[in-house]
């Protein structure tokens, strides 16, 4: 027959076990009073505390435990879990190691401890915990799952993708991992495999907002903008006072326009979003700024531009929201003037694109071809991927970090740097960069045209272009102040031999022309359409897209097929291919009659591909910068013949070209015997160093030699 002390202990356990702490509390204070001696009596005592929200008193018999018997695991352990949910992320920390030091393969408190490490951005001394965690436990759903999100952390989206997928697999019912597989896929990117993994995981859980919120990114991505905009709404009826959805959705543009009316929509529903957003009184408290700063890093109006009318005003307001946040939430003193000049002018570069990459394609050259006699350089790459153009770039300068860190973190390491002039490559592509670019982090802040469009920070001092990019008046296009380097104002370097062109020549047909669009979908816009259709129904030409995504490709096919059928052009006309190796890419260009660019936002690095293999690339000449890449080559290689200013004289010119086999041969010997001056030319490096010169010592920073 059990004594009273185990029928108390019986009881206790019970009470604990229906979740009932409250009273088996005074069975667990007579145990240890009848036994103060035994530690699992502290630890149930302790357990049962912190069940009723009694967490000193809690602690207090975690450490009673643990003095008793310091290698109770377990107790160390609960202690950490309790530690970690009040905040006390030091002392959880040492509670999960002091457990592990006695139980090493504890799956559950490698995982608590992992996850701790990922919450404060101490992402590789997470992944190492949780791997071997996952490795212990290959059939644990949730150390496969905690796993697969340190590693989207970390940046690489495929391998989460598969861990998450995995861990979904074991447990087929559990959201989060559903809900990270679909993350990283819309990463990867790949938002069409994104939207089914997301609309299975809003299936298990409709009232998880951030699923409803992932899903309206992942279907904003495959040219979905009337569901992705549902999915935003399901996502406020959830969480209203969300600041990362509230911006996400006030700032939502579509990727894809079916006509002028929907783009006109669209530019309405932004400025009213981004009204909506300055109108909102800045927040006083750390949590709410933090918040807002969150959300601020996770919005970018790339397609703005991308939309038919002029944006510079709504890209200076856009800038100027990030910038009330950015400084409210990273407060930082005036740069110092120094007394004493450097020796070498102090310029750094900061992208999370430093790796091979259009924008190293570009101004990469700026970087590493500076002279290290007269300059001091640093580069902060904060990408998550790196490859052999990154280690190129750490090579060739003074000072390179790899900073995966809060922008706050990264203001200071510049800060630190007591840079003469700082350089941001690509403002415009990634959201970091914004909130980077509106802090004042040196004397002298300018941007290069990663993307061609002015960046409305009115901590940027200066925008530099190429000669041959701006049109007359071009200061107007900028709130900067806008210098123009000789010719592209960079040095890009050329595309790769061609590989295997075997797929280009299969598409063709007989002597029907072979035409190819190199441009992504959603820069074609609606009234192209037109054009497009114009040259197939007169030439017989077989027009050739890049299939980069299912969504997107339907919709453009559909839109375009309207247009194809009020003239008459067969469907077998139009092809869409999958994309190819990059050598085979280039040599696949250089089969096709004509390259067609696209009006209004044109090719850059696809530009570049064409003509570096000899391609016929036909463009329009825009009115600004962004619209003038191509036509800015075609101009240095001194074949205009090959530029048109609107629709009827693109279409005379395919026309003209098509028909003349002699003119296009003619065309193409002299890009090949030209192909130097978008190749070689060294004066935009020199340009780039005198411009850092002058403004250096037009700062007071540095006096050159």
């Amino acid at each position: 027959m059990a004594s009273a002390p185990e029928d108390l202990l019986l009881r206790a356990q019970a009470l604990l076990a229906e979740k009932r702490p409250a009273e088996a509390l005074p069975a667990f204070r007579q145990l240890v009073a009848l036994q103060p001696g035994n530690p699992s009596l502290h630890h149930g005592l302790a357990i049962a505390l912190k069940a009723t929200g009694d967490h000193e008193a809690a602690g207090n018999a975690f450490v009673d435990a643990l003095r008793l018997r310091p290698d109770y695991w377990e107790a160390a352990f609960n202690l950490g879990l309790m530690l970690d949910e009040d905040g006390e992320t030091a002392l959880a920390e040492r509670a999960y190691r002091r457990a592990l030091a006695t139980n090493p393969d504890a799956v559950r408190v490698l995982g608590n401890l992992g996850n701790l490490l990922r919450r404060a951005g101490r992402l590789e001394e997470a992944e190492g915990v949780l791997r071997r965690a996952a490795t212990l436990a290959p059939s644990d759903a949730s150390a496969i799952g905690n796993l697969a999100l340190a590693t989207l952390d970390a940046g690489r989206h495929a391998e989460a993708r598969k861990l998450a997928e995995r861990a979904a697999g074991l447990a087929p019912n559990e959201v989060r991992w559903w809900e990270a597989a679909g993350t990283a896929a819309r990463l990867m990117p790949d938002a069409e495999g994104a939207v089914p993994l997301l609309e299975r995981a809003a299936g298990f859980s409709a009232a998880e907002a951030g699923v409803h919120f992932e899903l309206a990114l992942a279907r904003a991505a495959t040219g979905d903008d009337e569901r992705a905009l549902q999915a935003f709404a399901s996502a406020r009826a959830l969480a209203p006072a969300w600041e990362k959805l509230r911006w996400a959705e006030a700032l939502h543009l579509p990727l894809f326009v079916c006509d002028n009316q929907e783009a006109a929509r669209a530019l309405e529903r932004f400025d009213a979003g981004l009204a909506a957003l300055e109108s909102t009184r800045l927040p006083e408290d750390k949590a709410t700024i933090d918040a807002s700063l969150a959300a601020a890093l996770g919005v970018l109006p790339f397609n703005l531009h991308y939309l038919p009318g002029e944006h510079v005003e709504r890209q200076a307001r856009f800038a100027h929201v990030v910038t009330r946040v950015a400084r409210a939430a990273i407060p930082l003193e005036p740069p110092r003037i120094r007394d004493t000049p450097n020796a070498r002018i102090r310029v750094g570069f900061v992208s999370g694109n430093l790796r091979t990459h259009v924008v190293t394609r570009f101004f990469g050259a700026f970087i590493t071809g500076l002279d290290p006699a007269h300059f001091e350089r640093w580069a902060w790459h904060t990408g998550a991927t790196s490859d052999a153009t990154t280690e190129a770039i750490a090579a060739g300068v003074e000072h390179f970090h790899a900073m995966r860190s809060t922008p706050g973190e990264i203001a200071s390491a510049i800060r630190a740097a007591d840079l003469d002039v700082l350089v941001y490559p690509d403002i415009g592509l990634d959201p970091p960069q914004g909130v980077l670019a509106s802090l004042r982090l040196a004397p002298v802040q300018a941007a290069l045209y990663g993307h061609p469009v002015t960046t409305g920070f009115e901590s940027i001092d200066d925008f530099v272009s190429g000669e041959a990019l701006e049109p007359a008046g071009a200061a107007s296009h900028y709130r900067e102040r806008l210098v123009q380097l000789p010719g592209l104002g960079a040095k890009p370097h050329a595309p790769p031999s061609p590989g295997n062109a075997g797929w280009a020549r299969a598409l063709r047909r007989g002597n029907e022309p072979l035409l190819l669009c190199a441009q992504s979908l959603q820069k074609l816009l609606p009234d192209f359409d037109a054009t497009l259709a114009r040259i197939a129904a007169t030439t017989r030409a077989r027009l050739v897209f890049f299939d980069r995504g299912a969504g997107l490709t339907r919709r453009f096919a559909e839109r375009l097929s309207t247009e194809l059928a009020r003239r008459g052009v067969q469907a077998s006309q139009v092809h869409f291919e999958p994309v190819h190796a990059y050598a085979d890419y280039v040599a696949g260009l250089a089969e096709a009659d004509l390259v067609l660019d696209s009006p209004g936002f044109s090719g850059g690095g696809t530009s570049l591909d064409a003509l570096g293999v000899g391609a016929l690339v036909l463009a329009f000449e825009g009115d600004r910068a962004r619209g003038r890449q191509t036509s800015a080559m075609l101009r240095m290689l001194g074949v205009e013949e090959l530029i048109a200013r609107d629709s009827d004289g693109y279409v005379e010119r395919a026309q003209a070209l098509l028909g003349d086999a002699s003119l296009r041969e003619r065309l193409r010997a002299r890009i090949r015997e030209r192909s130097g001056r978008l190749f070689d030319d060294d004066r935009p490096v020199r340009a780039f160093a005198d411009y850092l010169c002058s403004r250096a010592v037009a700062s007071g920073g540095t006096t050159p030699t």
